[in-house]
């Protein structure tokens, strides 16, 4: 097999952990995406290497731990993950009871510079419980907008004119106490840019 090379940044990334893994779980994601591995060759027990479109994905199973790695690098990475991860949520919808976690990476400056970035798994519990931000466990521990780290993995509600409106205020005074020109200033723009749209 060849493997993606390893230290690679700017790739996506997500993982599954499992309270209970089942066998199976990546020769059935296997079989199911057979017409994307690369080369029809790069395929081993525990793993396999995709190619579409310019992307390259990486699943690797990681039986012990009780989790499932997936990586993906190259010009069109976010149209496969989203079939991987399309073709994961079939796979898991087969098991009545399957408890697992989807664990996402974090997207600050610290994390999109490192090979091996902060994975958080107590996402969706922040959202549902309306904290709007986490903070992140490598240094130097920036705190982290919550919906800006789901809204590219799973379905959340779109927020109301109202709910943007309050985020975009918070954001704001925010804003006076950081940097002009640092990382947290420009990630605070970022978000100003995606709330407008709500807002008018």
């Amino acid at each position: 097999p060849q493997p993606l090379p390893v230290g690679e940044t700017g790739d996506l990334r997500v993982r599954y952990a499992y309270e209970f893994m089942p066998k199976g779980i990546v020769t059935r994601f296997i079989v199911a995406a057979h017409q994307f591995i690369e080369d029809q060759k790069l395929v081993w027990k525990s793993g396999v290497v995709l190619r579409k479109d310019g992307a390259r994905a990486e699943i690797i199973e990681y039986y012990g731990k009780r989790e499932i790695h997936i990586r993906v690098s190259g010009s069109d990475k976010k149209a496969l993950r989203t079939i991987v991860m399309y073709e994961f949520d079939k796979i898991h919808a087969l098991y009545a009871r399957l408890k697992y976690d989807t664990l996402i990476p974090c997207n600050c400056a610290a994390c999109q510079a490192s090979a091996e970035p902060h994975f958080y798994q107590t996402l969706k519990e922040f959202f549902d419980n309306r904290q709007p931000d986490i903070q992140c466990q490598k240094k130097p521990y920036q705190m982290v907008n919550v919906r800006g780290l789901l809204d590219d993995f799973v379905d959340t509600p779109p927020e109301s004119p109202e709910q943007a409106e309050e985020r975009n205020n918070e954001l704001k005074r925010r804003l006076q106490d950081t940097v002009p020109g640092s990382e947290e200033d420009r990630r605070i723009r970022r978000e100003f840019e995606r709330l407008s749209a709500r807002i008018r």
